[in-house]
């Protein structure tokens, strides 16, 4: 009987192990072969998307801000965790370097007091408990910035990510605040 146990324990225990290697391997596989076709796609929903007047956009913020000029932070509550800690930091980063705010978070989660809390992030959270924003731009992947022009047309997008590209980042940034300024 003790035997038996020992023995179902030590399969038990090695099959733990051998999951966890496997997980391991596989995310490394799968963000090394798929990423060519994945930023093929983000491509080709940004061309879609650009020139696009949002016009779910003021069912969310309704009349209390200006969408012109502005940037928004869209992420549902099941996109990447890292990803949105990112979009968060890079959002902090624009309101800071702007001194004031110009990024508008917008979210389809239904937890963002948690996101708000990690994040250490004490501004209002616009909340899309009805995914509009997604719906009217076909779905588009999440977590993404998008600035708006005067007209409040999408005039680019940013998808942040947790492979890290600093320089795409910095122009980003330096391109939300090249566009409030504008006006």
């Amino acid at each position: 009987m003790v035997k038996e146990r020992t023995v179902i324990l030590i399969m038990i225990i090695s099959l733990i192990f051998s999951c966890k290697k496997s997980i391991k391997n596989s995310e490394v596989i799968i963000d090394k072969s798929n990423n060519d076709e994945f930023v093929k796609k983000l491509e080709k929903q940004m061309s879609f998307i650009k020139g696009k007047k949002i016009s779910s956009l003021s069912k969310i913020v309704g009349d209390t801000i200006n969408t012109s000029n502005k940037v928004f932070f869209l992420y549902n509550g099941f996109d990447c965790e890292v990803c949105i800690d990112i979009g968060y930091e890079i959002g902090k980063k624009i309101d800071s370097i702007n001194n004031g705010k110009l990024v508008n978070i917008i979210s389809s989660s239904s937890n963002v007091g948690r996101d708000q809390l990690k994040n250490n992030y004490k501004n209002f959270v616009f909340n899309d408990e009805k995914d509009l924003i997604r719906k009217e731009l076909k779905f588009i992947y999440t977590p993404v910035f998008i600035i708006l022009n005067n007209d409040s047309e999408v005039k680019d997008i940013f998808f942040p990510n947790y492979v890290r590209n600093k320089k795409e980042e910095e122009t980003f940034i330096k391109k939300c605040i090249e566009n409030s300024q504008k006006f």
